[in-house]
């Protein structure tokens, strides 16, 4: 990812125990790190902090964003799966450095509702944190 570019990487293992992720990501952080890019880990913040990741990034099931904000402290970066403006709102209230918004596309992983490119811009328009596209982005829609 970062020899094509990436300008952060985030680590998600929805499937892998604690220990596997906490491996991995130990892996990571030096590669990332070296290369002056983010590491951010999904759904985990216990591994994140182990790992002394760069930051986390937290979906609506997860550990509530104000919670994860003071867990990883101020100074790692938080991201906040949302799929509406009033989501998006709170995780900025929260803490959140930006949201991930979605799924703008099906997608094989998550049996989820499809907020499409109107939804994505809803929620950008409504946020001063910078909001990311997430759920069925690939090649052909990016």
């Amino acid at each position: 990812a970062i020899k094509g570019g990436a300008t952060v990487v985030q680590l998600r293992m929805k499937d892998a125990g604690g220990n596997e992720m906490l491996r991995v990501a130990k892996e990571l952080v030096p590669v990332c790190r070296a290369a002056g890019i983010p590491l951010i880990i999904n759904d985990r913040i216990d591994v994140a902090v182990a790992a002394d990741a760069d930051g986390a990034h937290v979906g609506q099931s997860d550990m509530p964003a104000a919670d994860a904000r003071k867990v990883l402290g101020y100074n790692k970066i938080l991201g906040v799966s949302c799929k509406t403006v009033e989501l998006a709102l709170k995780a900025q209230r929260d803490g959140a450095d930006y949201v991930g918004c979605g799924a703008v596309w099906g997608t094989n992983t998550k049996d989820t509702t499809v907020v499409g490119l109107e939804g994505l811009g809803q929620v950008a328009k409504s946020t001063t944190v910078p909001v990311v596209a997430i759920g069925g982005v690939n090649d052909s829609n990016a």
